[in-house]
């Protein structure tokens, strides 16, 4: 099992970093080296029962996830998030906040989490956005993957 389930084209997979996530995680995973578990148009709480068990066969060093995008203001975001958290034994886990043009309560359920765990949170870049205000273009991506995830 080299990747699930989308491999950064033809770079060679890191196992030291892992990419989670929705379509924003697939995005970034596309620019980077790292393990991605990723798939677009989930709610964390639908990533979370399509992909936890894969959580357990893996051990990064760093991890980033995007999740909480497609929650809206459903009352299963908050407990499903600190459930992937839980289930993570990396020493370094970054969040990704999702934008700023979605609900607030996922932008605070994620930094709640991110909190409760000493975990960093990163904004995406806003200049670098798709016309959606949702997504990062490309460069946003890269931005995001150069910054964040390591070499």
């Amino acid at each position: 099992m080299a990747c699930l389930p989308l491999c950064a084209w033809a770079q060679p997979i890191s196992q030291r970093c892992l990419v989670i996530g929705d379509s924003i995680a697939v995005g970034v995973s596309n620019h980077s080296r790292c393990l991605s578990i990723s798939t677009g148009g989930l709610s964390s709480w639908r990533w979370l029962d399509r992909w936890e068990r894969a959580l357990e066969t893996v051990d990064p060093e760093v991890v980033l996830i995007s999740l909480g995008a497609n929650d809206a203001d459903d009352r299963r975001s908050f407990p499903s998030l600190a459930k992937v958290r839980a289930k993570l034994r990396a020493p370094r886990v970054i969040w990704l906040a999702p934008s700023e043009a979605l609900s607030m309560a996922s932008r605070n359920w994620v930094r709640l989490v991110a909190e409760q765990h000493g975990d960093a949170v990163f904004d995406l870049p806003q200049r670098h956005m798709q016309k959606d205000g949702i997504h990062p273009s490309t460069k946003g991506a890269q931005i995001v993957a150069g910054r964040l995830l390591p070499e």
